[in-house]
């Protein structure tokens, strides 16, 4: 009779034990899923922040080179960020749309930032313009052939 009883807590504690760890992983991962999801949201204030700044740029322009990388750097972080989103909430969350519209005047804002360089200071930087699209599934730029 005490072998079993021994028997029936030992499973009891494994239960409760692996229940446990389950929540636990679980809560870490929702609350990192969460975080992310929160930066990359208020993200849309660092975003009007740029298109502020690249602006300022425009109107106090100068043949900085620097000013233009950095323009690119942003708009590439604000890419990777709609990527992100995209892939965990998907394309047509409203956090995504707005972050694509902000993305598009972001775009716009560097490319007459472009523009003013090869105009004014004998650049012949290439424009290339990224688009998103809304539609579910993948694009054909997004598949990769592995033959």
């Amino acid at each position: 009779m005490l072998k079993e009883m021994d028997y029936t807590a030992r499973v009891i504690l494994s239960f409760f034990i692996a229940t446990v760890i389950f929540i636990v992983i679980f809560s870490l991962a929702s609350s990192a899923v969460h975080y992310n999801l929160d930066l990359a949201t208020k993200g849309n204030a660092h975003i009007t922040k740029y298109i502020a700044e690249i602006g300022a740029s425009l109107e106090n322009f100068s043949c900085e080179e620097d000013l233009l990388y950095e323009a690119s750097s942003k708009l590439d972080e604000v890419g990777g960020n709609i990527g992100f989103l995209e892939t965990k909430i998907g394309k047509n969350d409203p956090r995504v749309l707005a972050q694509k519209k902000l993305y598009s005047e972001l775009e716009f804002r560097h490319s007459q930032m472009v523009d003013n360089f090869n105009a004014g200071c004998g650049t012949n930087f290439t424009k290339i313009f990224f688009l998103y699209s809304n539609t579910d599934g993948k694009d054909e730029s997004e598949i990769t052939d592995t033959s």
